[in-house]
Order: structure tokens, then sequence, then C-alpha cells
């Protein structure tokens, strides 16, 4: 998507799309590096994972644990605290805990 929003609304702007649609969710390197690809000049972009249920426990958007989890360190750090969505960065194929009212691209995938 070449809009930036919020990752909530990046989430239903996918369910929009279609009832199968959801944000990407990397499942190994390979994956990431083609949603990264896929992202051009965007320098992160929003992946479907999240700690909003329970601090430190991230989930996907289909709510089960996420099993690819490739951390830029420090991250998962919640600095501020509140960073509750994952974003990819796509320049070091990493994921960072990010605010989910910053305003980024995202990429939907569907089974």
């Amino acid at each position: 998507m070449a809009t930036t929003e919020n990752w909530q609304l990046q989430v239903n702007a996918c369910l929009a799309e279609s009832q199968f649609a959801y944000l990407a969710i990397p499942d190994d390197a390979a994956e990431l590096a083609a949603l990264d690809m896929l992202a051009g000049s965007a320098s992160s972009y929003w992946v479907g994972i999240d700690d909003l249920t329970t601090e430190g426990t991230f989930l996907t958007v289909k709510n089960v644990p996420a099993t690819f989890l490739p951390w830029d360190p420090p991250a998962p750090d919640d600095a501020g605290p509140g960073e509750d969505c994952v974003e990819a960065i796509t320049a070091i194929a990493k994921l960072d805990d990010q605010r989910c009212t910053t305003q980024l691209p995202a990429i939907c995938e569907c089974d």
C-alpha cells in the first residue's frame, strides 16, 4: 500500500480489500526479504504482529503466536513505553517494535 497510516487503519485497509486479506506476516527470512522488495523505497512498513493484548507476547493478526521474530536489538524494548506494533526495517531485514500511531505504509497478503 502506498498510503501511510497508523497500524490499526492499515489492518482495516487490508480487510477492506478482501475478507481473506491481512497485514503481511513474514514467516521466514526469505519471505521477509520478498516483502522488503515489495516495499520498494519505503524504509519501513507495518507487518501483522503486535503485543497489544499482553506486553511481550507477540501475536499475529491471525491471533496466533508469531514464530519468526528477527529483532533489531535492543528491540523489542517497548521504548517510551507504548511500542506495541511491529514494523519491518527494509535496509537490514529486521523487525522493530513501534508505536501503533506511527504513520507507515503496509503490505497485505491473503491465504
